[in-house]
């Protein structure tokens, strides 16, 4: 995933920022009915996702407190069942991230 990021300036200690990227994604997929296995599949899919967040500068200049939300999705991944059908899913998901930043 190749990401990059917009820094909002606002005057204050807190810097927000946005963010995009773009890569590829692995999926996997297991499909169950009781028991039964009907599939069990890998997939490669385009991948983007949208960030947001903000960076609070603490102790010296280095080092920076984060919080990121990011939305992750990717195209339609294709998959196949035991039977050889083809079929697509969707992956998507909403994280909340707390980092440490250190910078030289």
């Amino acid at each position: 995933m190749a990401n990059g990021y917009v820094d909002i300036p606002t005057g204050f200690a807190v810097k927000p920022y946005l963010g995009a990227g773009l890569g590829g994604a692995l999926l996997h997929q297991t499909v169950r009915a009781d028991a039964a296995v009907l599939a069990n599949s890998d997939s490669h899919a385009l991948a983007y996702q949208f960030i947001g967040g903000a960076a609070v500068p603490i102790g010296p200049p280095s080092w920076t407190f984060t919080l990121d939300y990011r939305y992750l999705a990717t195209t339609s991944p294709l998959f196949r069942d035991y039977n050889g059908f083809f079929y697509n899913s969707q992956y998507h998901s909403h994280s909340v991230i707390l980092g440490l930043r250190w910078q030289l």
